[in-house]
């Protein structure tokens, strides 16, 4: 994986993309250590499918000359989820990450009496004091 994401980030290098690309990279979950897998969380316990440290921990990044440069080298260790990267995205990108058809289905919905739709969750901010989200 080193290999495959070092010749990535070198293509986006040659070619003059890299100034103007975002990377994110992110793992869905810790290892498996179950058979036949043969991860080791240490010193996390636990693995993938359990709910313990090492079966939800997992790192992600950002990187590439469009990561604004106040957030580059900070670290954040809050909690994080999938959901979260569609706000934060939206504000690196100076867009509201408001979704106005969203919006609509729920009006709709809730005129019918019926479940709306989940909201967007807020922004990340890599900036922001360490391991405090704001």
């Amino acid at each position: 994986m080193d290999d495959t994401v070092a010749a990535l980030v070198g293509a986006l290098k040659e070619r003059g993309m890299w100034s103007s690309t975002l990377f994110a990279f992110a793992s869905d979950n810790g290892g498996p250590i179950y058979r036949p897998g043969g991860a080791n969380n240490h010193p996390l316990k636990g693995g993938k499918y359990s709910d313990w440290e090492g079966g939800v921990r997992a790192n992600a990044f950002l990187a590439g000359g469009a990561l604004p440069p106040a957030a580059a080298g900070t670290a954040y260790d809050g909690l994080f989820s999938v959901a979260d990267w569609y706000s934060t995205f939206c504000e690196l990108a100076g867009e509201d990450p408001a979704d106005l058809e969203a919006q609509q289905a729920n009006a709709w919905l809730r005129a019918r009496r019926r479940l709306a739709l989940g909201r967007p969750q807020r922004p990340l901010r890599a900036a922001s004091q360490r391991g405090a989200p704001e």
